[in-house]
């Protein structure tokens, strides 16, 4: 039996990160569509715009912030953008890259990949015998790892910025954080996040909880015009306020799609470049993707 360690503690704390930019693409349902295999030049662009409060943590402060948020959907593509970097996503190749633009780097794998690096570590950490003296570590590597949602629909309707909303509570656990959000979903915009979901969840789902998670979160449906979110952890609390701000059609370059040019590819794993860790062990395979195609290379 695998015993646990510091440094595979400190490989899971970079897992949280990682499962929140996934659970990020994987928001909310939308009308049933499919997602074509065609070079996409007309895309949906979503922007929102997210407010945090300040939150104290131990050994650091989090101060306020602004984030704008802004997403492109395609056909069979997708691009996200906000103050980290920018998330791609090649549905029809099941490929996920993240760019960092201070770094000037990009990472790419596949959805095959990341699926395979959580499943691994989580059954590692579940398998895992506490070395003498380790057992509160070990109790917290799994608590990282942990995934869970609770969806109630309230059934409260409101009109929100010319739109008719229905008022959602989510409840999830995220690692060590726990999220207790009121979120406002209308069904009058045509937003299309299916091919977000066909990458990103069956990645979420070989956690502990992932699937149940995901059925849960399953039953929200629409586009979300506002939400608020009351996050608690490491006994602290914080509030973050989301807004949606525009949904317009727009045509942009396949190449809005890929890396910009004059970046350089790691081979970190995606959890690396979000969260800042390594995964031991976990490097990207030698079979592994050379380029992230974007529409330029269909």
């Amino acid at each position: 039996m695998p015993r646990i360690t510091l440094r595979s503690l400190a490989a899971a704390a970079a897992v949280p990160g990682l499962i929140a930019a996934l659970l990020a693409l994987a928001g909310c349902e939308a009308d049933d569509g499919t997602s074509a295999g065609t070079v996409a030049v007309p895309v949906t662009r979503v922007v929102s715009v997210t407010s945090t409060e300040p939150m104290s943590l131990p050994g650091q402060g989090l101060p306020a912030r602004t984030d704008t948020v802004t997403l492109w959907l395609g056909p069979g593509i997708a691009r996200r953008d906000n103050a980290e970097g920018t998330f791609l996503v090649d549905a029809t190749r099941d490929l996920l890259a993240f760019v960092d633009h201070d770094a000037r780097t990009w990472t790419v794998q596949t959805a095959a990949q990341v699926q395979r690096q959580l499943a691994a570590l989580a059954a590692d950490t579940l398998g895992a015998t506490p070395s003498p003296g380790s057992r509160d570590q070990l109790e917290r590597l799994r608590s990282l790892l942990r995934v869970a949602a609770r969806v109630t629909d309230t059934g409260e309707t409101r009109q929100i910025a010319g739109h008719r909303c229905r008022r959602w509570i989510v409840e999830q656990q995220l690692g060590a954080q726990e999220i207790t959000t009121e979120v406002w979903l209308t069904g009058e915009l045509d937003v299309d996040y299916a091919l977000l979901h066909q990458v990103t969840r069956p990645a979420m789902a070989v956690l502990p909880g992932g699937e149940q998670a995901l059925a849960e979160l399953s039953r929200l449906r629409g586009v979300p015009v506002r939400s608020t979110s009351l996050i608690r952890a490491l006994g602290r609390r914080g509030r973050t306020q989301t807004e949606l701000l525009s949904v317009e059609r727009e045509t942009v370059p396949p190449a809005h799609f890929a890396p910009p040019p004059g970046y350089t590819q790691t081979g970190r794993a995606l959890a690396d470049t979000v969260a800042g860790e390594v995964l031991p062990g976990r490097a990207v395979p030698p079979d592994g993707p050379g380029e992230f195609p974007g529409l330029d290379h269909r």
